[in-house]
């Protein structure tokens, strides 16, 4: 690979400049108007890009993950993947995984791309999708040979499956790929919090009953208890030093013995300490963050979704909820040399921002059940009943679609 030089490198401005002007020109054609600060901005993180893949990193750089919470609108898909153009267009070699929320982005993110490649045969998705959905959003066939492909394209989903990991992805030809690209969601926020206090006081019993059982139910019973606690005594030692601590993914039943597993709990625990540990496996399975309140008492929750083996990645999310994750993982990094609230202004406009404590892809699939929105509703017929009588109202929706809003 060609190295360049941040700042003295005539080919490594030509790049950045390249790809942010492709960004700034289709944005101000579709009759967005860009500040000053904003172009800068595009610029800027276009830099980053660029130098990540193609500068001499140590390894310990290589293992950040840079968090680039930009607003909406503010041109993040378009940017990353107009970097990757201007890379093939000078012929830098690289390799890139680009994890995308939906199929829908997966597809537009790929034809984008190969419109201007020259290497469109290197450049491939990776999807399980049926030819309905295949036609509908345009995507390319899957690819069989993933780890082959220079450009991957996959979505969140594939790669949060520890089955679809031990497929390498993120390896190309023996070496780690040179970027990873994260294009939102970046976590999910697990609506689970369980006090470790309220855990102990099911383990204990389910214990003591386990010790009764005889035969082959015993034995199973005694392995489910035995699972449990082990990893429980992780979270007493984590909770005695009195800091927070992120735990990653741990497969506590395997999908063979899941349903041995549940039958055994149902035998030693009620409903309702069955939902505790219902809870507690789900939390562990996903991923959790141990939390210590300022009284000292622990709690599990908030579940990280992004496998260890991703390094050099690029999280680009407009939730406010990746600023607050640079406190929970030291590897996440909100990029340096951005004014994050004035890159992208509204005026003449108020801007209403409403927290729901579930991501996008959750809220989307819940949006098939009417129930599920209420909330959503109420809080717009609130903000309607606000506005004058004589002003007039103009509601725009997005197309229902499969899986949108």
């Amino acid at each position: 690979m060609e190295l360049l030089k941040r700042g003295t490198d005539g080919l490594f401005d030509i790049i950045k400049n390249e790809a942010a002007d492709i960004v700034i020109s289709k944005m101000e054609g579709w009759g967005s108007t860009l500040s000053d600060l904003h172009k800068e901005t595009l610029r800027h993180v276009a830099g980053e890009l660029v130098f990540a893949v193609c500068a001499d990193l140590p390894d310990s750089f290589r293992q950040r993950r840079q968090a680039i919470p930009l607003p909406v609108g503010a041109g993040k898909t378009q940017l990353f993947t107009a970097v990757l153009q201007a890379l093939d267009k000078h012929g830098i070699g690289y390799t890139a995984l680009v994890c995308t929320s939906s199929l829908e982005e997966m597809a537009a993110c790929y034809h984008q791309l190969i419109e201007e490649s020259e290497q469109a045969g290197s450049i491939a998705c990776l999807h399980s999708a049926d030819p309905k959905t295949i036609k509908e959003y345009n995507l390319p066939r899957s690819t069989t040979t993933p780890t082959m492909m220079r450009i991957l394209f996959v979505s969140h989903m594939r790669v949060e499956n520890a089955e679809t990991m031990e497929l390498e992805l993120n390896i190309f030809n023996g070496k780690a790929r040179d970027l990873v690209i994260w294009d939102e969601s970046m976590s999910k926020t697990a609506a689970i919090h369980l006090q470790l206090d309220a855990l102990v006081k099911v383990l204990e019993p389910m214990r003591h009953q386990a010790r009764r059982k005889k035969g082959v139910k015993g034995q199973n019973c005694r392995a489910v208890v035995d699972t449990l606690g082990g990893v429980y005594e992780s979270l007493e030692q984590a909770a005695d030093d009195g800091k927070p601590k992120t735990f990653d993914p741990y497969r506590l039943i395997l999908d063979g013995n899941r349903k041995a597993f549940k039958a055994a709990v149902k035998s030693v625990a009620d409903i309702q300490e069955r939902a505790v540990i219902d809870n507690y496996i789900k939390l562990v399975e996903s991923g959790f963050r141990l939390l210590i309140s300022e009284s000292g008492e622990a709690a599990l929750g908030y579940a990280m979704v992004i496998p260890n083996e991703l390094n050099n990645c690029f999280i680009f999310d407009a939730s406010s909820t990746i600023s607050q994750l640079t406190a929970l993982d030291s590897r996440i990094q909100l990029m340096d040399g951005i004014d994050y609230e004035n890159v992208k202004r509204f005026t003449g406009c108020k801007l209403v921002q409403y927290k729901l404590n579930t991501s996008k892809e959750s809220l989307n699939s819940k949006a098939r059940r009417r129930s599920h929105m209420i909330p959503v509703r109420d809080k717009v017929l609130e903000l309607l009943a606000e506005i004058p009588r004589d002003e007039a109202v103009l509601i725009c929706t997005a197309k229902r679609r499969k899986g949108g809003h």
